[in-house]
């Protein structure tokens, strides 16, 4: 064919369609998340992030086989955790343009208690972990338990990783 003839038959196929799409118009967008329906969905957010807090530092404590002197340190450091997942500030973020300033105090705050937490853990953390042989520290760290943050699939590992490290 020649490109005569290409551009002709493109445009007899494409030129009756052109209009449609040029007028066609998009969704409108949903309207913003009400208050009450972001302080539900907040307060199930924080139920259940605590509820996983629990039942992994619980799977933990099983999987790691602990001595008596480790057990004592674990449940240290086990209680320094729960406390700080129960501690997690389950009010919505500010929405909208006009409440931006507010948001990112909000953000500040949130950073500081999570700051406040990382301090109040990092001593019975510290303890914990020399105790520990190099398998169970595997396992620790094989766990990621932040109460702030909730990982999405496979975000937060390497994708061609195993899901946890190999135990000697």
């Amino acid at each position: 064919m020649t490109r005569c003839f290409q551009a002709a038959l493109l445009a007899a196929f494409l030129l009756p369609v052109y209009p449609a799409l040029a007028q066609s118009q998009f969704p409108p967008l949903p309207p913003p998340p009400r208050p009450a329906d972001m302080q539900r969905f907040a307060s199930e957010t924080c139920g259940s992030q605590t509820a996983r807090i629990v039942i992994e530092i619980n799977n933990l404590d099983t999987r790691m086989n602990l001595t008596a002197q480790q057990k004592t340190l674990f449940e240290r450091w086990k209680a320094v955790k729960l406390n700080a997942a129960k501690s997690i500030d389950c009010t919505p973020p500010p929405m909208g343009p006009d409440m931006l300033v507010d948001a990112v105090k909000y953000e500040e705050k949130m950073l500081r208690q999570r700051h406040e937490e990382v301090k109040a853990e990092l001593p019975s953390l510290q303890a914990l972990v020399v105790s520990l042989n190099p398998r169970q520290k595997a396992i620790l760290a094989s766990y990621r338990l932040t109460p702030h943050r909730i990982p999405h699939g496979d975000e937060t590992r390497n994708a061609s990783a195993p899901p946890f490290p190999p135990l000697p």
